[in-house]
């Protein structure tokens, strides 16, 4: 979606949402004079399956160029969360010259290491799950270890994330993702990033550890960061 008028805002949502999870921010946004704009990444929201089969973040950031270009847009601000702040480090990193600053909330894309959960038998058995079914309880859940207390994923939008799970095809594109899923080499990627940078994270969240944010604000060693 496209909306407003002013600097250009990207924002990229979290795994198993939607460019809808920004409803409230883009409403502000919007008000305060914002042009933003929010795309539904591959195997999320409304987007169709990549001709190619190509699930990559690689391919992701390349779709991104290419609605930065179709809208003509140069430069913009950047906002990821979750698996949408990979997409956003790995863009600012390949075109610095497109972002004027990057934020960062909860992101993913550090190596998983076994006590995080990457090869445990749970974590196994949720994503063979993932990969084929994925009840609205297993989407409630997920979505409730990033709301912290008192606060709960609304019914609406566990509804909504459940819905757009069941499209023919998805959870096809979503195996496909997982197995085409590589962090690669992070350290080198951030090193590339120039932007300044705001590291956002919740002490609370259960999906990705709070110290995560000090890994990030080390190795972007060639911007100018704020953690928080």
């Amino acid at each position: 979606m496209d909306q407003g008028k002013g600097e250009a805002v990207l924002l990229l949502h979290g795994s198993l949402l939607s460019l809808q999870s920004w409803d409230s921010l883009t409403f502000e946004l919007v008000m305060s004079g914002y042009r933003v704009i929010r795309p539904d990444l591959l195997t999320s929201g409304l987007t169709s399956e990549d001709p190619n089969g190509d699930y990559t973040v690689e391919r992701n950031v390349e779709l991104i160029r290419i609605l930065a270009e179709k809208l003509g847009i140069t430069r913009m601000t950047v906002i990821g969360t979750s698996y949408g702040g990979i997409i956003g480090f790995n863009y600012a990193a390949k075109y610095p010259q497109n972002v004027a600053k990057l934020v960062l909330i909860n992101c993913g894309g550090l190596p998983r290491v076994k006590k995080q959960g990457g090869h445990s038998q749970v974590g196994a058995i949720f994503m063979w799950m993932f990969r084929r079914h994925m009840t609205k309880g297993m989407i409630q859940g997920f979505l409730k270890n990033n709301f912290t207390r008192p606060h709960r994923p609304p019914q609406e939008l566990i509804k909504i994330c459940h819905d757009m799970r069941r499209r023919i095809g998805r959870n096809q594109e979503s195996d496909l993702m997982i197995q085409q899923f590589c962090t690669g080499d992070p350290e080198s990627v951030l090193a590339k990033v120039q932007a300044p940078t705001f590291i956002m994270w919740g002490m609370d969240n259960l999906t990705v550890g709070h110290l995560d944010a000090d890994v990030f604000e080390h190795w972007l060693t060639s911007a100018p960061t704020t953690k928080k």
